[in-house]
């Protein structure tokens, strides 16, 4: 008996594990989507003429076509009856069969409307984290366009309008092509086998996407060999093997014009360098002579230099005149009274006045 039990609580948890990894997956579709409208949507304006990126992800005109302001618009290419199956289950066009039908399921933002809208029941869609809570009831049965208008003004404003990078300047499209190119290859881990062999699905796979509950919330399309034929994938493809030829050519220009840059920039640094030696080389061979240091003093330190030389020079000057009174006293003119050295010395040998007139009356 308790073995039973244990056998019935073990199955237990491998269902809820099961059914944990099931909503994980499920869950990373609308991830998948979205990153890949975003990549899609922010190379629209590098395409030019092609048109190719914009269909994919806003629809064509004629057919099912979406709007930045978050109007949708069916055109005369669309089959009737206009229901949530035919606009979100694609046919090849055929003219034996139901014709070109859908409209929704052709283009990104149509997709991520018919996985996105809650079904009849007015269940939130799973795939969406339930972003949003839908005004009124879901979406089964013909699409109406006033009758409709408020449920899809919430899917966009809380949910698609998030997915979209409209007239963005781009950083690095090299990066992001990859980017997008790596997004279209995920993709196909994410299709589904239904009740109807001939489709592979997105989100749920149990009846026909009409919406009439939570597991008939889709968008189907013909199973390839191989994979499923999906209409914006293959626009995608179509434009990024456009953009890569536009592209490849401008990166090979970016990257000669980088190389030649550096090439300047290292040319003109060893033309520098070489001036500098050269100009070493010059200082060396012809140094400038050096300045002496009272050149170079300024005036008025001179002249202070001067007076203190001439105070210097004083005391030398009286020990000149002491030395020549001396040679003077041991003259043999010493030993008359009457000469003097100096006139204002008894010892100079000026004559004074009154000795002069009395030689003159002796003579």
């Amino acid at each position: 008996m308790c073995l039973e039990l244990w056998k019935l609580l073990l199955m237990m948890v491998a269902l809820n594990a099961v059914s944990l990894e099931a909503g994980g997956s499920d869950d990373d579709l609308f991830d998948k989507l979205c990153n890949m409208t975003k990549l899609a949507s922010a190379l629209v304006s590098m395409e030019g003429k092609s048109r190719k990126l914009s269909e994919a992800v806003y629809g064509m005109q004629r057919r099912g076509q979406f709007r930045t302001t978050g109007d949708v618009s069916l055109g005369v290419g669309c089959a009737r009856p206009r229901t949530r199956n035919t606009l979100c289950t694609h046919y090849r066009f055929e003219p034996l069969a139901r014709g070109p039908d859908g409209c929704f399921a052709e283009s990104l933002l149509g997709t991520l409307l018919c996985i996105c809208t809650p079904p009849e029941s007015g269940q939130s869609s799973f795939f969406c984290h339930d972003k949003f809570g839908p005004s009124g009831s879901g979406w089964t049965g013909p699409w109406g366009q006033a009758k409709h208008n408020d449920l899809f003004k919430d899917l966009w404003n809380h949910v698609l309008q998030g997915c979209l990078v409209p007239d963005r300047t781009l950083g690095n499209t090299f990066l992001e092509i990859g980017q997008l190119e790596q997004a279209l290859a995920s993709i196909n881990g994410s299709l589904k086998k239904g009740q109807q062999p001939a489709f592979l699905y997105l989100g749920k796979a149990g009846k026909t996407c009409a919406g009439q509950d939570a597991e008939d919330v889709c968008a189907a399309y013909p199973a390839g060999v191989g994979q499923a034929q999906i209409p914006w994938l293959k626009k995608i493809k179509e434009a990024l093997e456009i953009l890569q030829k536009l592209v490849h050519p401008a990166k090979d220009a970016k990257q000669a014009s980088e190389k030649s840059y550096q090439e300047d920039v290292v040319a003109q640094d060893n033309q520098m360098e070489e001036a500098d030696r050269a100009a070493e080389l010059v200082i060396e061979e012809n140094p400038q002579p050096q300045q002496k240091d009272n050149e170079t003093e300024p005036k008025h330190e001179k002249k202070e230099d001067e007076k203190k030389t001439t105070v210097r020079h004083a005391p030398t000057e009286r020990s000149s005149n002491s030395s020549k009174r001396k040679t003077v006293q041991d003259s043999p003119f010493t030993d008359l009274p009457h000469l003097a050295i100096n006139p204002d010395d008894e010892s100079s040998i000026i004559l004074r006045p009154t000795l002069t007139i009395l030689a003159a009356l002796i003579y």
